[in-house]
C-alpha cells in the first residue's frame, strides 16, 4: 500500500451457535455495551438474537437451531459459523 491510501475498519459480523443464547446475549450487553436489534421468536426462549455495537454485528443462534436449520454437526458446544470484516480504502487528496 502506498502512502496516499488509508485502510480503515468499517464494520463486521460474527455468527455464533451457542448453548444459552439469552445468557450469551446478556454477557455482550453487560460487558461491552452491545444493543439488541433482533430476536426470534419475539417471546419465550430465543433461537436467535442479533446485537450491534457501532458497525459491528454479532448473531447468536442456538445450537439446536443450527443443527435443525443448517445441518451443523452435533458434537460442538460453541461454533463460529462465519466472521466478516469490512474495510474501506480512502485516497488522501
Amino acid at each position: 500500500m502506498n502512502e496516499s491510501n488509508t485502510l480503515t475498519f468499517h464494520g463486521g459480523q460474527s455468527n455464533y451457535y451457542v448453548q444459552g443464547v439469552e445468557r450469551m446475549a446478556a454477557f455482550y450487553r453487560e460487558a461491552f455495551g452491545f444493543q439488541e436489534t433482533y430476536r426470534t421468536p419475539p417471546a419465550g426462549t430465543p433461537e436467535h438474537i442479533e446485537l450491534r455495537l457501532g458497525s459491528y454485528l454479532i448473531g447468536l443462534s442456538s445450537l439446536e437451531a443450527g443443527r435443525r436449520i443448517h445441518h451443523l454437526p452435533g458434537k460442538f458446544h460453541v461454533l463460529l459459523a462465519c466472521c466478516r470484516l469490512s474495510f474501506r480504502s480512502f485516497v488522501r487528496q
